[in-house]
């Protein structure tokens, strides 16, 4: 009967042949659109995980306006997916947790803390012109040239020690404003290279005397000290203390200065700064893909909910032999709010160069206000260091693993920035948001926000208008597919009646009538399908390979700029990007790289199987049905009728 049923099938090859491209392109239409749009659905579901739109907070303030805080942001019915948070930095004290090639040394460091006396009256001469000391006793000496000479610059800076005779820069001279002969001072004097080289002196300026800056937590100003000039103008700084007869006694100017030494030789390579957080997303430079994982992994959800004693480092940390999972403990003494630290105004070095100081208004230093010994989960890598918040060897841990108030411990306070300042809000409703949130907190109007969903908004129209044209494909094919099968069927079933009827009459069984139908039919269509199938798969490999450049680094576009949406209009900006010209990370993904897990690619898959194999059942079922209608009809009926 299989022989027969070929005989017959290729006494009419032209039909045949017609029939096979027909069932091969229908089949492959219809493959391909079921898999394109299997795959854009996967592709919008995956991006609601794989995207986060974050909104970076900013208060300008003037010097009228009161202190803003995040927590003015939570309104009724906001459903942040993480609520604002303000995060300080922690400076945690630990021992050698850095390498010696720390890229953030202070260039022109230059201590020389000691007690000196006039040789000449300050009052005798100009301001301008040097004035002549020396030195009493030397209690700290380091530079940066410390230990060797650069041959030919014409610097002749060395340790200072009793008996030296030098030369004081008075124009920087602020407090006292007068040095007397026959007095004592204690002053930290830093060498002026260019000032010696060209008068051919050792000449020095007054540069890191002791002062404070602890702030009140309430409304972010220093706090005054009896004891201690705050940090409010250069002129603190620029001072020599007057040596008097209760200045080495507890509490007083002398033991501040002993202290102030102390703090200089732990200071050094010795600080972590901590940052804590409710999620890595929240962190600028995670949401904008410029820092990536490069061992362990994320500190999880669950982890920062449940604050677990975790924390991430930077390969900078790792240098000095940290790994995943060691334990890393973590003393706090510090808090520095909306501090944003640069090569000059850094954490390395508690002189002249930062805007914070390591003692209270009781010139002591801070003490501990909260340790916690924490697992290292994950090691993190940026891709240009120092240019964020993490400034290069910041350490993440959970903000709720940190129990214990800074309150006492502040030594820097300002306002809120892009860098500190944050939430997490659902995808795709910006506008939405930033319209009720104006509504609900007037006070807004005094904030810039800056909101970034890394793109999230472009690529899900290109993928709604992906599943539309998917849509519309899958429907055609479906048409096609049905229209190819019904005039399969109407030629190779519904008009070979007659075949059935004389096939009959010569005494086959119905059983072997539709084994020559059927049969027929499926030597057609089976290989018809496989190649449909087969091409489809090809189609949809080189839309693959198109379709990829979307997956490159989102960014901001600087032809396009920012642009303002929704209502008030002010204050709000949404980040474009192109994806053109974009380089990236080898082991990281980028903001608009959906990818899908091993169950969603292994579905597109099986569809190539499917859609075939239901194809084929269709036209068995349909032929096996219409071949019963037949043999229901007597043969002599179908001989004495005529053909449809």
């Amino acid at each position: 009967m299989f022989l027969n049923s070929l005989k017959q099938l290729f006494r009419r090859p032209g039909k045949a042949l017609i029939f096979f491209l027909l069932i091969a392109a229908a089949t492959a239409l219809l493959t391909f659109a079921a898999v394109s749009m299997t795959e854009t659905n996967q592709r919008i579901d995956a991006a609601e995980s794989q995207f986060t739109t974050v909104a970076t907070v900013t208060q300008n303030r003037q010097p009228s306006d009161a202190l803003l805080h995040a927590d003015m942001l939570n309104f009724e019915g906001a459903e942040y997916v993480n609520p604002p948070e303000t995060r300080p930095y922690y400076l945690a004290r630990v021992m050698n947790a850095r390498d010696d090639v720390s890229h953030f040394q202070i260039s022109s460091k230059s201590v020389h803390i000691v007690e000196f006396t006039p040789l000449e009256d300050s009052n005798s001469k100009p301001k301008t012109e040097l004035l002549k000391i020396r030195i009493v006793k030397a209690h700290y000496n380091d530079y940066e040239y410390k230990g060797y000479t650069l041959v030919g610059t014409g610097w002749t800076e060395k340790d200072l020690e009793p008996g030296d005779e030098i030369f004081l820069d008075q124009q920087w001279m602020q407090k006292p404003n007068t040095l007397s002969i026959g007095k004592s001072y204690m002053g930290n004097l830093s060498y002026e290279r260019y000032e010696s080289e060209q008068s051919g002196l050792d000449v020095y300026m007054p540069l890191g005397a002791p002062t404070t800056t602890q702030c009140d937590p309430a409304t972010g100003e220093q706090i005054e000290s009896d004891l201690l000039p705050g940090l409010h103008s250069y002129d603190d700084i620029h001072r020599c203390d007057e040596i008097t007869g209760d200045f080495w006694e507890p509490g007083e100017l002398g033991k501040v200065w002993m202290e102030w030494i102390n703090q200089i030789e732990l200071w050094d390579r010795h600080w972590l700064p901590v940052i804590p957080t409710n999620g890595v997303q929240l962190l600028p430079t995670f949401h904008a893909k410029n820092a990536y994982i490069d061992r362990g992994r994320e500190i999880t959800p669950e982890e920062f909910q449940q604050g677990a004693k975790v924390c991430m480092i930077s390969n900078i940390v790792a240098l000095s032999g940290v790994r995943v999972g060691d334990k890393l403990n973590l003393p706090m003494q510090m808090a520095l709010y909306g501090y944003q630290p640069t090569a000059m105004d850094s954490f390395e070095f508690s002189m002249p160069f930062t805007t914070f100081k390591s003692l209270d208004i009781h010139g002591k230093p801070f003490d501990v206000f909260f340790e916690g010994e924490y697992e290292v989960v994950g090691i993190y890598r940026e891709l240009y260091p120092s240019s964020g918040e993490l400034y290069g060897e910041a350490v993440i841990v959970p903000s709720r693993s940190i129990t214990a108030s800074d309150e006492n411990n502040i030594v820097y306070y300002a306002p809120m920035n892009s860098w500190s300042t944050s939430f997490q809000i659902t995808n795709g409703k910006i506008a939405e948001f930033n319209t009720a949130l104006h509504k609900a907190v007037p006070e807004t109007s005094k904030l810039e926000i800056v909101y970034d969903d890394n793109g999230y908004e472009e690529v899900m129209q290109t993928l709604k208008n992906a599943r539309l044209s998917s849509m519309l494909l899958l429907a055609v094919g479906a048409l096609s597919a049905l229209t190819v099968i019904v005039l399969l069927l109407y030629f190779f079933v519904i008009k070979e009646r007659k075949r059935t009827a004389i096939e009959r009459s010569m005494g086959l069984s119905k059983r072997q009538c539709r084994v020559s139908l059927v049969s027929g039919i499926l030597v057609l269509a089976i290989p018809a399908v496989a190649l449909g199938s087969w091409v489809s798969w090809a189609m949809g490999n080189v839309e693959f390979q198109e379709e990829r450049p979307m997956a490159a680094k989102t960014g901001v576009d600087p032809e396009v700029g920012d642009m303002s949406m929704g209502e008030p209009k002010e204050n709000i900006q949404t980040a474009y990007f192109s994806r053109d010209y974009s380089l990236w990370a080898e082991s990281e993904n980028s903001g608009a790289d959906i990818t899908l897990d091993d169950e969603a690619l292994s579905l597109q898959k099986m569809l190539y199987f499917i859609i075939p194999g239901s194809l084929l059942l269709c036209v068995l079922l349909l032929s096996v049905l219409l071949v019963n209608s037949n043999l229901r009809i007597e043969p002599i009926l179908l001989l004495g009728g005529q053909e449809e």
